[in-house]
């Protein structure tokens, strides 16, 4: 968890530090900016940081805004956010039920409940079967 305020100082302390860097001074056209939270997402909140450039400069500049920024947020306890999932296996090996419900529209049944399915289907055609021979005109009704 990130204090916003800590972060957009941290980032502008940074860009300052490059926009006022000897090498880079002259690559850096103007006053960097941080505008602000750009948009939050699964895995993180995205704050915007505007660089005026010299053209063909601003990979230089960001390569070099990139690593200072790493340091910096290791410094203070910033976190830089990544992708996770969680997995969870089950050590009896049955299916555990969809998000949302266990047996919906669509969704992936428990072990369990497919087996009786199945077991249900193959009784049906059974009696469908014993019933065909059983009675000579629902055979040629069917056929």
């Amino acid at each position: 968890k990130t204090d916003l305020a800590q972060a957009k100082t941290t980032i502008k302390r940074v860009a300052d530090s490059v926009w006022k860097d000897e090498k880079l001074s002259r690559s850096v056209l103007e006053e960097p900016e941080v505008w602000g939270v750009e948009a939050f997402g699964p895995d993180g909140v995205a704050i915007r940081l505007v660089i005026k450039t010299r053209p063909a400069d601003q990979w230089k500049v960001m390569r070099e805004l990139r690593q200072r920024m790493k340091q910096a947020f290791d410094e203070e306890g910033i976190e830089i956010p990544f992708p996770q999932r969680t997995v969870w296996v089950r050590p009896d090996g049955e299916a555990l039920p969809a998000a949302g419900g266990s047996e919906g529209p669509g969704g992936p049944k428990s072990a369990k409940s497919a087996e009786s399915a199945d077991s249900a289907k193959s009784a049906d055609s059974a009696k469908s079967a014993d019933s065909a021979e059983a009675s000579p005109s629902s055979a040629a009704k069917a056929g």
